[in-house]
């Protein structure tokens, strides 16, 4: 009987330590998971090197990133904007030369 008992002690004493270590793996894993990166905050201050008409001196912009990426989709936008209307002009069948393949060069 004092053999089965001590049995039955030894079992729950292994199981209790596997759960612990179980439990202590789980925790060390989520603690070296990477965290995931916060969103780039739209208000912070980008600067950025411009050439300045008129002079072989660049000159330095600081504004903040939403103006820069408003700035950058509004080249965008024109830029299609040309292309599609230098196409249109141009007629039917007639590759435009902003298009890739177009007649842009060699």
């Amino acid at each position: 009987m004092v053999a089965f008992i001590l049995a039955v002690m030894l079992s729950m004493t292994d199981a209790s330590a596997a759960a612990s270590a179980d439990h202590a793996i789980a925790a060390d894993a989520s603690a070296h998971a990477k965290p995931k990166a916060p969103a780039p905050d739209p208000n912070r201050i980008v600067c950025r090197w411009e050439d300045s008409y008129g002079s072989k001196m660049q000159r330095r912009t600081c504004r903040p990133a939403s103006e820069w990426d408003a700035q950058e989709h509004q080249v965008q936008q024109m830029l299609r904007d040309i292309n599609h209307s230098s196409a249109q002009n141009l007629g039917p069948g007639v590759p435009s030369a902003m298009s890739p393949g177009g007649g842009g060069g060699p």
